[in-house]
C-alpha cells in the first residue's frame, strides 16, 4: 500500500514537472518570436534656391502611405495646429511655393501617416530665414523668395501716421492705395510683380495734417 501510495507522488509530481517544462517553453517561444514596433527616424533638411524653398527627408519604413508637411511663422507651432498643414505628399520631397518674405522665419515639420491615418512619426524641426534687401533712404524694398517677381514695398518711419498713401505707375497707369500698418512707424504694400511698379512716392496724416513724400 505505502508502495503505491508513493508510486503515485512520483507520478504526480513528473507531470507537474512536465506541464511547467512545456508552459515556460511555449512562453520562452512567444518572446522570442514577437516583432519588436516599427521605429520611423525622420530627418529634413532645406535647400534654398533664388526662388524656392525645398524640404527633403529620409523614413527608415514602407508602412507610410504619405506625408503630411506642418509651416508656420511661429516657431513655438506644434504639427497639426489650425492652418499649418501645407501639403500631403507621397514622395519624399516637398516645394513650398508659398516662399518667405525678407526678414521672415518659417519654420516646418514633416509627419508620416499610414493607410489608415495614423501618425507614425513626426520630424525634426527645420527653419530658413530669409535676408533684407534695402533701398536707400526711408523706402525699404523687400522681395519675396516664392517668386523673384512678387514682393513688398515697407515705408519705415520714426513716427506713427494716421495713414499712409503709396502712389505708384504700373504700364503708365497711376494708383493710389492705402498701405497696411504694420507697427510702430512701419507700413507695407505688396506686389505680384514688384518689377512693374514705377515712380512711387507716399502721402501720409498725422496730427491733422497731410504730408507728400515728393
Amino acid at each position: 500500500m505505502k508502495l503505491l501510495t508513493s508510486i503515485k507522488k512520483t507520478f504526480i509530481l513528473a507531470t507537474v514537472i512536465l506541464l511547467f517544462s512545456n508552459f515556460t517553453a511555449n512562453l520562452s517561444f512567444a518572446e522570442t518570436t514577437t516583432e519588436p514596433e516599427t521605429q520611423i527616424n525622420l530627418s529634413i533638411s532645406i535647400n534654398e534656391e533664388p526662388s524656392e524653398i525645398v524640404l527633403d527627408w529620409e523614413c527608415n519604413t514602407l508602412d507610410v502611405d504619405h506625408y503630411n508637411v506642418y509651416s508656420s511663422t511661429d516657431s513655438d507651432f506644434k504639427p497639426g495646429d489650425a492652418n499649418t498643414l501645407l501639403s500631403e505628399v507621397s514622395a519624399n520631397e516637398f516645394l513650398d511655393t508659398n516662399g518667405i518674405y525678407a526678414n521672415e522665419t518659417k519654420y516646418y515639420y514633416v509627419a508620416a501617416i499610414d493607410s489608415d491615418g495614423n501618425e507614425l512619426a513626426v520630424s525634426n524641426m527645420a527653419s530658413n530665414t530669409a535676408d533684407d534687401y534695402n533701398d536707400y533712404g526711408n523706402e525699404d524694398i523687400q522681395w519675396s523668395r516664392a517668386n523673384p517677381n512678387a514682393g513688398a514695398i515697407w515705408l519705415l518711419q520714426d513716427f506713427i501716421s494716421d495713414y499712409v498713401i503709396i502712389h505708384y505707375t504700373i504700364n503708365g497707369q497711376q494708383y493710389d492705395e492705402y498701405m497696411s500698418h504694420v507697427s510702430g512707424g512701419d507700413w507695407i504694400i505688396e506686389f505680384d510683380d514688384l518689377g512693374a511698379v514705377e515712380d512711387f512716392s507716399f502721402t501720409y496724416h498725422i496730427f491733422g495734417f497731410q504730408y507728400d513724400s515728393k
